[in-house]
């Protein structure tokens, strides 16, 4: 999510983005090259985080998966 408001005050940016917009952007202080840059970006980051938790997943299904193992080989 990228947030384009006319508000241009720091905070509800600071705000807006630990709630989770990837960016705040002001009208009229914007121009066609900086947007389309921060949805590139948000874009990017966006395919990153799905990754991350792609691989968070894979890491508590092997952390599940080592007790077994560690048993297995002690009793083989």
């Amino acid at each position: 999510m990228i947030v384009l408001t006319a508000l241009d005050d720091e905070n509800t940016a600071l705000g807006a983005v630990q709630s989770g917009a990837q960016d705040y952007l002001v009208k009229g202080q914007i121009n066609t090259s900086q947007l389309i840059r921060s949805i590139r970006y948000a874009m990017e980051r966006q395919k990153l985080m799905t990754e991350l938790e792609k691989r968070l997943k894979e890491i508590k299904t092997l952390q599940g998966l080592l007790p077994m193992c560690a048993w297995c080989q002690k009793y083989s």
